[in-house]
């Protein structure tokens, strides 16, 4: 097959599953799909969509962050001011899916991420915005927040690909 036609295909696979989920975006008419009727319940209701997603992919090797060694081939994180370069003026609402694998206390990946909010709370405070932190979610769940935000962020990883893919709005790797 064509990697044209397979990208077709993964869109319209994410699209179709997001909207199942989450429901179709009525607000939005380029945010609903043939295959998925506007007044159809969600499998998964009370989901509202955010402007923004930035997956926060932050893979906790104790030993990296202790001798501070660099994989090269280590996915990670971006500068902040990179989503902040890219991200709409006019952002009502942020989400970010983090990753994290113990205590949340101690570990590093969820105070990364707490960082990252902070630092997206202070530089809009002209113009603030509700930022949300989904931590628990599934992996469908994730998928349907990426495929109806209007900007989805993720590092170029086996999870971000598919999402940014199949966006109703803009993907950035």
């Amino acid at each position: 097959m064509p990697i044209e036609k397979m990208a077709d295909q993964i869109r319209n696979d994410v699209r179709v599953m997001a909207l199942q989920l989450i429901g179709s975006q009525t607000s939005d008419p380029k945010r609903t799909h043939p295959l998925i009727p506007l007044d159809v319940e969600p499998w998964i209701p009370n989901i509202t969509p955010d402007d923004v997603i930035i997956h926060f992919p932050c893979y906790d090797d104790s030993n990296d962050w202790k001798t501070e060694k660099i994989r090269r081939n280590r996915v990670g994180m971006m500068r902040f001011n990179e989503y902040t370069k890219h991200i709409r003026k006019n952002t009502e609402s942020i989400g970010v899916i983090l990753e994290h694998s113990r205590e949340l206390s101690e570990d590093v990946c969820y105070r990364a991420g707490i960082l990252l909010v902070e630092y997206l709370q202070s530089f809009y405070t002209k113009h603030p915005i509700s930022i949300s932190i989904y931590d628990n979610d599934t992996l469908p769940l994730q998928y349907a927040r990426m495929a109806v935000a209007q900007q989805s962020f993720s590092s170029f990883s086996t999870f971000g690909m598919i999402p940014i893919i199949g966006t109703f709005g803009k993907g950035y790797f």
